[in-house]
């Protein structure tokens, strides 16, 4: 599967997702993650009880494997405040491919 079409699947089922209300993607790009090529998606919703959420996530294929990394806080106040923590995580990340 190619990055594009991961993206295609994920946000459909984010669209079809019963506990996620008012999805809306606000970015979809390309990303290096854990020196691989992968992609970047960015976007809010609300959960069950009304609160406005954002997330950040990170996707990429190696081989048959898929791997995911995301940041989600309340859009509110957290986000934000905790998106440098999430950032050094994530250029900390390292992904080997075992027995190549």
């Amino acid at each position: 599967m190619l990055p594009h079409e991961a993206v295609q699947l994920i946000t459909d089922n984010l669209h079809s997702d019963p506990l996620i209300r008012q999805f809306n993607l606000l970015a979809s790009q390309p990303a290096m993650v854990a020196g691989h090529a992968g992609f970047r998606l960015t976007y809010s919703y609300q959960d069950q009880l009304g609160v406005a959420v954002k997330t950040l996530y990170y996707g990429v294929i190696l081989d048959e494997l898929y791997f995911n990394l995301r940041y989600t806080a309340t859009q509110r106040h957290y986000f934000d405040e905790e998106l440098p923590a999430f950032n050094q995580l994530l250029d900390s990340l390292q992904l080997w491919r075992f027995g190549k």
